[in-house]
């Protein structure tokens, strides 16, 4: 990234430089009153600087932190601009950044007084409950969280179960789409996130897949339609196999190993055999990664399974509620891939796509 100019109304100018930023950032990650509000100003002193689009990237492949760690640190500094009546520390108010961010270099003691006890944790129950989930409608995920869903498979390998989503995906649908006690339906359960989310949050679930791999999960191919027991269900969560982006890692039963005319239709048939099975005003929610068909290439085909989905679904009867982003991480590709995909001039995907659909 280049290094951008900021004028300064009362110094002349400030020159923004991320590494010299990133470095800050990460030295003052300390529970101190001084590092927390000298890493919250670094931190914003990015955000207002940066092009729009690229926090995401920055926080991920620069830092490795989550959004909600960078939220954190900057809330509690715009706190302590308030507690020293600085003013408020955005892009509408450069002046008060640059003037913190420069107090706060040659004058530690600037931060003495102001109360961190609640930092990390003693946060009020209600809210402590609620800081996994995601307000706005792009769900971006460091990482998988552990306690949802098989870690590794098989048992002892160290390898990625395949095809393995964060569990946070599910929670959040499950908060915004269900309520205590619904039952929640998922018909390729992989490695039972849904189950365990399911779980965490007092919901029903009935899970099936063709590969058995817990005992919390029930044998059934999708493709002959869902069980009597799953009719009538509130929320039906779909993640099925992109096509054949993991092929070699399902079992070769899997609709990864379909073409693509055979799998196109097996999402017609999947949207009719939902919308017989969920209950009137519930939904399904499905969630898709578009496909080039030659691995980062741009000129051998494109599928965006987004749209094949949206047709199909409203075909069926379902009207689309809500559309997320919810983009991998850029660590599910190799160094490798990375270099081919330039040698060819091709493209990674990292887009994927949750579609919320309601049956009327």
């Amino acid at each position: 990234m280049s290094i951008i100019a900021k004028e300064n109304l009362s110094s002349g100018l400030v020159t923004f430089d991320l590494e010299e930023s990133t470095k800050r950032i990460l030295a003052g990650e300390k529970l101190t009153a001084y590092a927390i509000v000298s890493t919250g100003i670094e931190l914003i002193w990015v955000r207002i600087n940066i092009h729009f689009g690229e926090w995401y990237p920055y926080l991920e492949n620069k830092l490795n932190r989550s959004p909600s760690w960078a939220t954190n640190f900057m809330r509690w500094t715009n706190l302590f601009a308030g507690w020293a009546k600085i003013g408020k520390l955005d892009k509408e108010h450069p002046e008060n950044v640059i003037k913190l961010r420069e107090n706060l270099t040659s004058n530690q003691q600037l931060t003495v007084g102001f109360n961190i006890d609640n930092f990390w944790g003693n946060k009020p129950e209600q809210l402590k409950e609620l800081e996994w989930l995601r307000v706005g409608n792009h769900w971006f995920f460091v990482e998988c969280d552990k306690t949802l869903g098989i870690q590794e498979w098989p048992p002892g390998s160290g390898k990625t179960y395949p095809g393995r989503i964060p569990g946070q995906i599910a929670k959040n649908v499950l908060y915004y789409y269900t309520k205590e006690g619904d039952l929640v339906v998922d018909p390729m359960a992989g490695g039972g996130s849904t189950i365990d989310a399911c779980k965490r949050l007092n919901r029903q679930c009935l899970a099936y897949d063709i590969n058995i791999v817990r005992e919390d999960i029930k044998y059934n191919d999708i493709r002959q339609g869902f069980p009597k027991e799953a009719e009538n269900c509130d929320l039906i969560f779909l993640d099925p196999p992109y096509h054949k982006l993991l092929e070699n890692e399902y079992i070769t039963s899997s609709v990864s190993s379909l073409e693509l005319d055979d799998f196109l239709r097996f999402l017609s048939q999947l949207a009719i055999d939902c919308y017989k099975t969920v209950k009137s005003e519930g939904f399904v929610s499905f969630l898709c990664q578009n496909f080039y068909h030659k691995f980062a290439s741009l000129n051998n085909g494109y599928t965006n399974f987004g749209i094949e989905a949206y047709k199909r679904f409203t075909d069926a009867g379902f009207e689309l509620v809500n559309e997320i982003n919810c983009p991998q991480t850029s660590q599910v590709y190799s160094a490798s891939d990375v270099e081919l995909a330039k040698k060819q001039k091709g493209m990674l995907n990292l887009v994927r796509d949750l579609l919320i659909f309601r049956k009327p």
